[in-house]
């Protein structure tokens, strides 16, 4: 186990400290990736001043962490939820009255939904998809929404057609209308729905377009 901070006699083996650049580096081959550099509670990482980058809070007897990854050329680095627990979320809480800023475009990527008598759709990792039908068809009601979650559907025709799409009653629609998809071959319609925890609103509808 290797420290930063106060730094028991038996650890020193391997941890050298240089005047500038790297102020800490382990280059004892015998730890290994699957030791950690441990932190009393609530300490932190701070610049030559003594400000802090990044401060650290234990939570008792976790079993959830973040973990950072960095890339190769072409690709880009990670920050994922791991641990113990089999779904686990990524929390960003501001201060105050603080807002959580994007200074680039952010995107959810399109999934294709897999075409079937009946089509299923898991909103929680794919709010953003896209389904060819390939025939009539019935779009089951959406699995995993939290309440304010907005998704988005893009329905296209095959190159026959004429393709009709029965939508399951967690879907609401303006008079309680279900849409008229268009028929053309290869034309597309997109529907946006807002949950409110019980149904799926729609709030937008785009029809007939050209998909290329």
């Amino acid at each position: 186990m290797a420290y930063i901070g106060k730094q028991p006699v038996a650890t020193q083996t391997g941890i050298s400290t240089t005047a500038t650049g790297t102020i800490l580096t382990i280059t004892d081959t015998s730890v290994s990736s699957t030791q950690n550099i441990q932190l009393p509670t609530a300490k932190s990482i701070a610049d030559d001043s003594g400000n802090e980058y990044i401060k650290f809070a234990k939570t008792s007897s976790a079993v959830n962490e973040i973990s950072v990854t960095n890339s190769a050329t072409g690709n880009s680095p990670d920050i994922s939820a791991t641990g113990g627990d089999t779904n686990i979320g990524l929390s960003f809480t501001t201060k105050g009255t603080g807002l959580i800023k994007f200074n680039d475009g952010a995107y959810f990527p399109e999934a294709t939904l897999t075409d079937g008598s009946t089509i299923t759709w898991d909103v929680s990792t794919a709010p953003v998809a896209k389904v060819t039908l390939g025939g009539n068809r019935t779009l089951s009601a959406p699995t995993n929404g939290v309440t304010g979650q907005f998704i988005s559907l893009a329905v296209v025709q095959d190159g026959t057609g004429s393709r009709t799409l029965t939508w399951n009653s967690a879907y609401e629609f303006t008079g309680d209308t279900a849409p008229t998809l268009t028929t053309t071959a290869s034309k597309a319609d997109i529907f946006v729905f807002r949950y409110n925890g019980t149904v799926w609103h729609e709030t937008g509808r785009n029809l007939n377009l050209s998909i290329s």
